[in-house]
């Protein structure tokens, strides 16, 4: 998400991380758990997604809007994240399926790569939104 919101919007490497660290680790804790658990440690917390939003919080940085991201254009964000290699390599693959009752998922039928796409761009693009990142 980071690079695709950096290149795109103009922002620079750290705070695009700062911004999509803790919406990026918390989509992979279901298949990544024990990693993230690690890396709490490492930071010398019980809870290291929350960790990391406050200190982007403290870094001053909380919301995509707050760098020009505008809200129409996260669908777009959300796809050209999800066709960028890191997307695809991630441990935890995008899909159509709802991760929990509130999770986001894209409509549209289950055939065809245009499919596997736009499910993948609702997930990212629920990703932006759960976490508070919206430019709204």
């Amino acid at each position: 998400m980071a690079q695709a919101i950096g290149s795109r919007h103009g922002i620079f490497h750290g705070p695009a991380n700062a911004l999509c660290l803790a919406p990026a680790l918390r989509f992979n804790r279901p298949v990544a758990g024990e990693e993230i658990a690690r890396f709490g440690e490492a930071l010398g917390s019980e809870d290291p997604i929350e960790r990391t939003e406050e200190l982007a919080r403290l870094s001053g940085y909380e919301r995509l809007r707050d760098f020009g991201v505008p809200e129409d254009e996260l669908e777009e964000v959300a796809e050209a994240t999800a066709e960028r290699a890191g997307a695809k390599a991630n441990p935890r693959p995008a899909s159509p399926e709802p991760r929990s009752p509130s999770c986001y998922a894209a409509s549209g039928s289950s055939a065809g790569a245009g499919a596997g796409r736009a499910a993948r761009t609702g997930e990212m693009r629920y990703g932006f939104a759960r976490a508070g990142l919206d430019a709204v």
